[in-house]
């Protein structure tokens, strides 16, 4: 891990006029900055007369004499003297932290000296204290840093929060609103910032550097689901666990405190997905482990709870699922009322259309009798009356011949033979 955090550092740079001649007049002193850069290129500037004839770069030692660089410093490729009529120009190429220092300008009866100071961005990390607080750790020239607040963003890193540490650049999650929450709200992405000023000039710089975070804890179940097939009356139960290391669980029956193997009533299987959880008002997702049981033909005597036990390096977590309320019967007694039921109901329908068949019939044998025998009341009146307890056949009609006396022998007379309809 890694970030680079840009310090500013403030160096006085001093001119200073010195006689080396006791002829020559005393100069006034001035005093000039310059800042600069790791990689840059500068030119520092010494004013000279066309009559200097002779005059130097110094740095603790000779660098250049007139516009000769000192062999010493060739092989370098770093220094470069430019003269013009009124200037001595030293240039310095691609400065390193090791370029800076004093560097004079040496004439006759005078010395221009020049302070460089070189900023170096230096790295900044994130350190995990062994109580859990994280410290800002930086390196630099000047050490007068300023820290601004921290920066928490999800393991995705999607912004969370503004943070206040420490003025030693410590962020101490005891003393956060006064509860640490659960630890998957902790965890994520950590970012400090540092700034380096100097007051003379007022120049501040900020560069920030960041760590990922996991927090040891146990683990958390983040949601439950609970979905119910009543066609076929199963059941399928999930329950969605955060963990920041390696996961085992035990699935139990709550009732009974039995475990719940494979088989082909419990089926167990693990997936690893996404969960979406709700952090400091903000819609997350975390990385999670999903525990599927699917449980089939459940009834009456099955379980009405599961309990889901979930361990890791840190602790374990119990999660409780509740089975629906609205569940099947025993699958024996379900069998038994249901024939019950389906005979019932088919004796039932009989019944019901027995009597209704039979208030039909009723109704139309009632309509026919009487049509009948007002036919042949009307046709026969006399014959009817004369033989009206002759015997009946089982046909509507009969027409026959009834030898009754001499006086009607012969005659035709039509019986009126009335029966139920079967």
């Amino acid at each position: 891990m890694q970030a680079i955090v840009l310090l500013i550092c403030l160096c006085e740079v001093t001119v200073a006029w010195a006689n080396d001649d006791t002829q020559c007049k005393q100069p006034n002193k001035t005093i000039n900055t310059l800042l600069t850069t790791v990689g840059s290129t500068n030119v520092l500037k010494c004013r000279v007369s066309q009559q200097t004839t002779s005059y130097t770069w110094e740095n603790g030692e000779t660098i250049a004499e007139k516009e000769i660089i000192n062999p010493s410093f060739q092989h370098l490729n770093k220094f470069t003297i430019n003269r013009t009529l009124q200037e001595y120009n030293l240039k310095i190429s691609n400065i390193s932290t090791a370029d800076g220092g004093k560097y004079c300008c040496e004439q006759k009866c005078f010395q221009f000296c020049v302070q460089l100071c070189v900023i170096e961005a230096p790295e900044v990390s994130v350190i995990q204290l062994d109580d859990g607080s994280l410290l800002c750790n930086a390196s630099g020239f000047p050490d007068n840093y300023s820290f601004s607040r921290w920066e928490h963003k999800s393991p995705t890193g999607k912004h969370l929060r503004y943070l206040n540490g420490t003025e030693n650049g410590i962020l101490n999650f005891d003393t956060l609103d006064g509860n640490i929450g659960l630890t998957y709200s902790l965890d994520g992405i950590y970012v400090c910032k540092i700034g380096n000023r100097m007051a003379e000039y007022d120049e501040r710089n900020f560069q920030s550097g960041f760590t990922n975070v996991m927090f040891k804890g146990k683990p958390e179940c983040l949601g439950k689901t609970v979905e119910t097939a009543h066609a076929d009356g199963s059941i399928k139960i999930q329950v969605d666990v955060y963990s920041s290391s390696k996961l085992t669980f035990n699935l139990l029956e709550s009732e009974v405190d039995l475990p719940v193997k494979q088989s082909p009533k419990h089926k167990v299987t693990i997936t690893e997905s996404q969960t979406m959880v709700e952090m400091y008002n903000h819609q997350v997702h975390l990385n999670s482990t999903n525990i599927i049981l699917e449980i089939s033909d459940v009834d009456q005597q099955d379980t009405n709870s599961y309990r889901l036990e979930v361990s890791n390096n840190h602790g374990t977590s119990y999660c409780t699922v509740i089975l629906p309320k609205g569940r099947k019967g025993s699958r024996k007694f379900d069998k038994v009322i249901l024939a019950i039921l389906s005979c019932g109901s088919a004796g039932f329908v009989l019944l019901i259309v027995a009597i209704i068949l039979m208030k039909i019939g009723k109704h139309r044998v009632s309509k026919k009798t009487q049509k009948r025998e007002n036919i042949c009341y009307h046709r026969h009146e006399k014959q009817f009356n004369t033989y009206s307890m002759a015997k009946m056949r089982n046909e509507v009609f009969e027409e026959v011949t009834l030898n009754m006396d001499e006086r009607d022998k012969g005659k035709r007379f039509t019986i009126c033979s009335v029966v139920q309809d079967v």
